[in-house]
């Protein structure tokens, strides 16, 4: 069995040219691939195409009990603070924030907001690169009731680097946040690293994660819909190999079921 930090489903695909629910279709079929017992689901209204994809996967969480979806929500948006409460309220299991460095910093009442839902056992999944890390920082230390997820292992970008010395530097600000024991990593995304199957170019990130947070505060996850365009099924639905040799079987086991099926189970109370 399998748990999934991180996927997407789109009423009419990520491209925006599929039939209505195709990709619940795929997804399904994935999870048997897979064998997926639950997944995150990360809602993104960023864009005009993807508008109304709160209310879709919160319908599809009604009809399919091993989705577990986060409500997208506008942080610069006058009524944020207003919009996360209400999250919880309509049945998210919590949040989703895309930040970047030239993000409006949050506000207090978007703090407290976020303290609220933090304290009933909401998931907040936050989307950041390194330097927005770095604008950011100051306020995740904040949010000390959140379970915060960062997604994709920080996003450290496609550049090829040599070293470890410069792989450790390159996803520093994210390192530095190991000392907030309620901050969790999703090594997802591979292939915004390494577009190419099983994107090996992750690896050494992964390691520095792995060091540096432990296996404790790691969770898998797929990126699935946008992860199709760099694999099969059959690669999308399996954690790559490489991966468990970097683990312990026990290891393994927290990073790919246990850590998230322990913040599902807290979201739920």
């Amino acid at each position: 069995m399998t748990n999934d930090s991180h996927i997407h489903l789109f009423e009419r695909g990520f491209k925006g040219d599929l039939y209505p629910n195709a990709e619940i279709d795929e997804y399904e079929n994935i999870r048997k691939l897979g064998r997926i017992d639950s997944a995150l689901v990360i809602g993104y209204e960023g864009n005009e195409r993807y508008k109304g994809n709160n209310s879709y996967i919160l319908k599809l969480a009604m009809a399919h009990p091993w989705i577990h979806p986060l409500g997208f929500i506008d942080p610069s948006s006058n009524s944020a603070n207003i919009e996360i409460v209400e999250c919880l309220e309509s049945g998210f299991s919590g949040c989703a924030l895309y930040l970047s460095e030239k993000s409006e910093r949050l506000s207090e009442n978007v703090i407290s907001a976020l303290h609220r839902i933090g304290e009933r056992g909401a998931i907040l999944s936050i989307n950041a690169n390194p330097t927005t890390i770095i604008h950011f920082r100051d306020q995740f230390a904040q949010l000390s009731t959140c379970k915060i997820l960062i997604s994709h292992m920080g996003l450290p970008g496609s550049e090829s680097l040599k070293t470890q010395a410069q792989i450790r530097e390159r996803i520093g600000p994210l390192l530095d946040l190991a000392k907030l024991p309620n901050l969790f990593v999703k090594l997802s995304g591979f292939y915004a690293v390494d577009p190419i199957y099983p994107y090996i170019g992750a690896r050494p990130y992964v390691c520095e994660l792995l060091e540096t947070f432990g296996a404790s505060r790691l969770m898998w996850g797929s990126d699935y819909s946008p992860s199709m365009g760099y694999g099969t099924q059959d690669q999308v639905a399996t954690v790559p190999k490489w991966i468990t040799e970097e683990m312990a079987e026990d290891e393994y086991e927290s990073v790919t079921v246990l850590n998230l099926q322990d913040a599902l189970i807290t979201s739920a109370r």
